[in-house]
């Protein structure tokens, strides 16, 4: 018996693979404490990018986004592509993912020099206006998907499979056999019986390891994402546009020098963005 802690993307994944992996989904379990995608998974903005400083993750997204392109319309996955724009100060850091990038066989392309960011932007933006960018970094195989749609395929995928979910199930306790050997899950309803455990809950996680091990002094940083949709017809992007990651050392007024926002289009008649997050103090997340 396997048992994964957390029904969002990550969770319902993995217990998708394994079920793969074994032939079968029987005896894969995925149990949340509230419901398929009840935390971060369904209220993220849904970016599918590849803007990542680690080889490992530009290797794992590329395989991500293969599921993804094997069928947008069940993801909710709109290929419309992702653009990075950041400032002298990171330039260096583009040409390092596009380099990764080539190592993996990841389409992008690099723009180096504050002329040609600018004209490249212009072309789908015609009133972009943002100064001081010197390199950007274009991926043609990124987009946006709806988390929600998404989430709804992962889930019914999984069950296909024969992969049990179970919602509102906390985990109380774990049972364990020696370090690292976990036996059961314990919850209110009774413990489940295990050869292996994979936690997948998120910004849960610090919870989940005290319970394994509470004479660990976890020290996890939390930060407060600030994101939403704006509705608003003259602020309503085309569809096809791409996201866009915008990075600046352009001071401007209510932001902090560095500071960085995203923007794609929203579901109805307006745009989904989000801005630099801000650290949580422990009071605010305990």
């Amino acid at each position: 018996m396997i048992v994964v802690v957390g029904a969002g993307v990550h969770g319902l994944s993995t217990a998708l693979h394994l079920a793969e992996l074994r032939g079968s989904g029987e005896g894969v379990v995925v149990i949340d404490k509230q419901r398929v995608g009840a935390g971060a998974s369904g209220i993220s903005g849904g970016i599918v990018r590849n803007f990542y400083l680690s080889s490992a993750m530009n290797e794992i997204v590329h395989r991500s986004v293969e599921v993804f392109e094997l069928d947008p319309g069940l993801f909710g996955f709109r290929q419309v592509g992702y653009i990075a724009v950041v400032p002298q100060a990171q330039a260096d850091e583009l040409e390092r993912i596009a380099e990764q990038h080539r190592d993996v066989g990841y389409a992008s392309t690099l723009i180096v020099g504050e002329d040609g960011v600018r004209r490249h932007m212009e072309a789908t933006f015609p009133d972009w206006r943002a100064r001081r960018s010197t390199a950007l970094l274009h991926e043609a195989r990124s987009g946006w998907a709806n988390p929600t749609t998404t989430l709804s395929a992962l889930e019914g995928m999984a069950r296909a499979a024969g992969v049990t979910i179970r919602e509102g199930i906390d985990v109380t306790g774990f049972d364990t056999d020696g370090p690292g050997a976990v036996t059961a899950v314990r919850t209110p309803v009774g413990a489940i019986n295990c050869d292996l455990v994979v936690l997948a809950p998120g910004p849960w996680a610090r919870d989940l390891l005290r319970l394994l091990n509470p004479a660990v002094d976890l020290d996890f940083h939390y930060w407060q994402v600030r994101e939403g949709e704006y509705v608003h017809a003259s602020a309503a992007l085309d569809p096809s546009d791409p996201v866009v990651h915008l990075d600046a050392d352009e001071p401007v007024a209510g932001m902090p020098t560095p500071w960085g926002i995203y923007f794609r289009p929203g579901l109805g008649r307006g745009a989904a963005v989000g801005g630099l997050p801000l650290p949580l103090d422990r009071a605010s997340r305990a």
